[in-house]
């Protein structure tokens, strides 16, 4: 009767409503997905072996010093993105810790509720979205080809970016093997010798420059001109690097061949920029634009039809891109136990 067929319709709408909840729930994850990943590997400082949990106090205030020692400025403004395996180090590390006795408030908090707020000062969030790098198959251990005569320059030589995400960047030649190996986009490394520089103090620091591969790169000969950042910039206001590399000098890389890593990181929140469009509506179908409410973005939901089949389709679409601001990748370092 009409009755029966009116509650088969009900339900169909119901799971229609369903299917759309969990196709829009997928979108969202890989927005996420799609931002954190861009902000994990942009940045060039790394800490840690690039793989081990954050277990210790030590390893996130670590981050917000390599930070002040880039000249990242606002602490309101810093968030720190880590793996739920993290917090669960965290918290038992911070436990074991007080365990000769009553259980401090701070243990005795995280015992019972689990982390809440900041960790070193530093909201953080734990998420299971964070990326994973397959590092490229460079020796770990490698070396310029000439180090000072074809690295250092000046700031002039570097500040026009010849794409998006490519400003302070030079290449450099790396024999990195024998034959064809790899780099992949993301990796980091130092150069032997080649110490990081505070143009604010105008002093070196004491550790040793970090540097990003920008881009993949495939060697000839076991030698590959890589675009790494930031460029060697030896003097004035902009300088990056305490003095140039001696002539092939020792290049090591943050992981064995092919290793995947697993970092998290520190970022101030403007360091990262994602833009957007409205994407125009279709000509047949059914569609809808709807704009979020936590983010300056719409998304384009369109349902579509066979009629011969009675096959029902609805896709969801989105348009947007993240970008490293201009010495953003300065405001952001990756970390590990």
């Amino acid at each position: 009767g009409w009755a029966d067929f009116v509650k088969i319709r009900d339900i169909g709408s119901a799971r229609e409503s369903e299917a759309l909840k969990a196709a829009a729930l997928r979108l969202a994850h890989d927005i996420d997905a799609y931002i954190l990943r861009h902000a994990a590997l942009a940045a060039n400082n790394a800490l840690g072996d690039g793989s081990s949990a954050v277990g210790t106090w030590d390893d996130v205030a670590a981050g917000y010093t390599r930070l002040k020692e880039e000249g990242c400025e606002g602490d309101m403004d810093l968030r720190a993105v880590l793996t739920y395996g993290d917090k669960q180090a965290l918290g038992k590390e911070l436990v074991e810790t007080n365990a000769t006795g009553n259980l401090s408030n701070p243990a005795q908090g995280v015992y019972r509720e689990g982390w809440q707020g900041k960790i070193a000062g530093i909201p953080t969030t734990f998420t299971q979205q964070l990326p994973s790098l397959t590092v490229g198959t460079r020796n770990q251990t490698s070396s310029l080809t000439a180090g000072t005569a074809d690295s250092a320059g000046a700031y002039t030589d570097y500040c026009i970016s010849p794409a998006p995400g490519q400003f302070l960047t030079q290449i450099l030649n790396i024999d990195i093997g024998s034959g064809t190996e790899t780099v992949v986009d993301g990796e980091t490394f130092t150069i032997d010798g080649v110490f990081a520089y505070d143009n604010r103090a105008k002093k070196q620091l004491d550790h040793l420059q970090q540097f990003r591969i920008v881009g993949d790169a495939t060697a000839t000969g076991g030698v590959v001109a890589a675009r790494v950042y930031p460029a060697i910039v030896t003097s004035g206001p902009f300088q990056t690097v305490a003095q140039a590399a001696g002539n092939t000098a020792q290049v090591n890389f943050v992981g064995a061949p092919s290793e995947t890593l697993q970092p998290r990181f520190i970022a101030k929140k403007d360091a990262v920029v994602v833009n957007c469009a409205d994407l125009i509506m279709p000509a047949t179908g059914t569609a809808m634009r709807k704009s979020l409410t936590k983010l300056p973005i719409s998304v384009r939901m369109w349902q579509d039809s066979t009629f011969a089949t009675g096959e029902h389709n609805v896709r969801f679409d989105i348009a947007l891109e993240a970008n490293t601001r201009a010495n953003g990748r300065r405001h952001m370092v990756r970390i590990n136990g």
